[in-house]
């Protein structure tokens, strides 16, 4: 789960304070985790914080994926620690053996039982699809990139 933190300012403007990743637990239970953040800035300091001052700032992560390998990141920019997210969530399981006794009490029909299904496999089928419409998106930015309406152009001599 990528988490983007953003703040507004009196003026309206808005500001990327930080970014963060969490790789989500699927034992069932409370968890608690600490997530630290960080953005990244441009080499040239007082250009960057004057683009965040006057501007607030501008989106410099293209692809999220960084924040989850941190070896992908630009070499073009610096990574600052920004702060922390403190993150609970719960995690619950549910099978169709734990609603037998409903069926007995005739408050639960057989048909309408949907197969349990692992939260991770189906997590993982999420994960891989998205990887896949990132990775198209991608390819149709890249075979679109110099579609500016000049290529079916010809001109008269």
């Amino acid at each position: 789960m990528f988490f983007e933190v953003i703040s507004t300012d009196w003026w309206g403007r808005h500001r990327t304070e930080g970014y963060s990743y969490l790789s989500l637990a699927f034992e069932p239970g409370t968890h608690d985790k600490m997530l630290s953040c960080s953005r990244p800035e441009e080499s040239d300091r007082v250009e960057a914080e004057s683009r965040r001052f006057f501007v607030g700032g501008c989106h410099l992560i293209k692809d999220l994926d960084v924040l989850a390998k941190p070896h992908l990141k630009d070499a073009n920019f610096v990574y600052v620690t920004t702060g922390s997210i403190k993150v609970r969530w719960n995690v619950l399981s549910q099978s169709p053996t734990h609603l037998g006794h409903l069926e007995h009490l005739g408050q639960l029909e057989t048909s309408s039982i949907i197969p349990s299904t692992s939260a991770s496999a189906l997590l993982r089928g999420a994960e891989a699809v998205l990887r896949q419409y990132k990775r198209a998106r991608a390819r149709l930015a890249a075979a679109t990139k110099d579609l500016g309406g000049k290529g079916d152009h010809v001109e008269k001599g």
